[in-house]
């Protein structure tokens, strides 16, 4: 059987591949490499390679403290090889992000999709566990459901609590949009209210944005444990209607106010800049922008 070299992440689109040779060639080399101070990680999707020789390689050129670990498909027969060889080249892991069609899998009726997302779940804690992370980003609802299910869901959840707790990894909901009407406020405060104290958040400032949002949602500071960085230019998808990342700077997102709406709230968490680049160039220079956004 032919195998799938598809340079997808679980869940992404395929307009939005990069192949490992292209951003190689794009990747700016024989910089030093800038963390002094820097407080904002940097997602190993933002790379947009999963050949992992060559995303090892291109992390050294990257101006970030940390990482966020998430699993691409292609890595599925040789998983174990790439984890340890991530260890071995001695990169910090502050979080990882399930695989995204988790959400999705348990918004479905049947039980046989809700158990392969809480498998997939499980897996992720013990891969979170393997490299030292210790936030496990997760969504819990499909964006696209018309009924994200939210209670029977953190039901599901809640069966992993004691295998999370107990391996060190805190499970963070990330806030993400549904159709069901209400907005993206109104699910973050039932998740602030009913979710079990044992877990956490992640806020995404592009979902935040999309309405405005942004201090409505960081009033929730004391809960949130990463923040998944992207701008806004006005539309989350392109004129053809595929789904659009907009990186720092192209959008309309004002992220010295994101900052010091979080910082007013006592945000403590991480930070991680989540946007596919195209090179490591382009990522330090989005960067930059955000540690300046972050000061000023």
């Amino acid at each position: 059987m032919k195998k799938n070299l598809s340079y997808l992440p679980i869940g992404d689109l395929a307009e939005y591949f990069i192949p490992a040779i292209l951003f190689a060639q794009n990747a700016r080399k024989g910089d030093n490499k800038i963390v002094k101070d820097r407080k904002i990680n940097c997602s190993i999707a933002c790379i947009g390679v999963n050949d992992h020789r060559v995303l090892i390689n291109e992390m050294n050129y990257v101006n970030s403290p940390g990482f966020e670990f998430m699993v691409y498909s292609i890595w599925t027969d040789h998983s174990r090889e790439v984890i340890r060889e991530l260890k071995s080249a001695g990169f910090r892991f502050d979080s990882m992000h399930a695989p995204k069609q988790t959400g999705r899998l348990l918004s479905e009726i049947n039980q046989q999709s809700h158990d392969q997302a809480i498998s997939l779940l499980k897996e992720s804690i013990d891969i979170a566990y393997e490299l030292g992370i210790h936030i496990l980003t997760t969504h819990l609802w499909d964006q696209n459901s018309n009924d994200p299910k939210l209670s029977r869901n953190l039901e599901s959840l809640y069966k992993l609590k004691d295998y999370a707790i107990d391996r060190g990894i805190n499970i963070s909901i990330e806030f993400i949009p549904h159709t069901n009407g209400g907005g993206y406020v109104p699910t973050a405060e039932y998740l602030y209210r009913n979710l079990d104290p044992a877990f956490s958040f992640t806020l995404d400032l592009e979902f935040a944005a999309w309405n405005g949002e942004i201090a409505d949602v960081a009033r929730f500071a004391d809960r949130i444990s990463n923040v998944h960085i992207r701008d806004y230019n006005g539309s989350p998808v392109d004129e053809k209607g595929r789904r659009y990342y907009c990186l720092p700077g192209m959008g309309k997102t004002d992220f010295s106010f994101a900052f010091n709406e979080l910082k007013r709230h006592n945000y403590k968490g991480i930070y991680t800049l989540e946007a596919r680049h195209y090179s490591t160039k382009d990522i330090n220079d989005s960067l930059e922008l955000l540690h300046k956004a972050m000061n000023a």
